[in-house]
């Protein structure tokens, strides 16, 4: 995570210098940066490592499978958002695969054990 924020930060600065100038270094803007830093990446990975050491793992997996739906359900809601039928199947087959991928016992494909 930490190298994709970097790689967005070398993208994003120079446009943003660019267009903005030295208003960017403004104290509403820092105070609105750090803002969005902390609600968007660190709160989430910081809940999200605290629920992994408090709940077993496939209830984690399942959990966060439903990550999508939950997004797609706030921008429905809260942002009036609509979705196609091709973006619904997607939800849905993100969840299905990784509750069967929780739920599959290791072994071979199928849930098959080796003899």
């Amino acid at each position: 995570m930490a190298v994709a924020m970097v790689a967005g930060s070398v993208v994003t600065v120079p446009i943003a210098l660019a267009t903005t100038g030295s208003r960017l270094f403004g104290p509403h803007v820092l105070i609105a940066g750090l803002g969005i830093a902390l609600l968007s990446s660190v709160a989430p990975y910081a809940l999200e490592m605290t629920a992994l050491r408090r709940t077993p793992a496939a209830t984690f997996a399942i959990l966060l499978a439903l990550a999508p739906a939950v997004a797609a359900a706030a921008g429905f809601f809260i942002l009036g958002q609509t979705m196609t039928i091709h973006d619904v199947f997607g939800i849905v087959a993100v969840i299905c695969a990784s509750i069967g991928a929780v739920c599959t016992p290791p072994g071979e494909p199928g849930g098959r054990q080796k003899a």
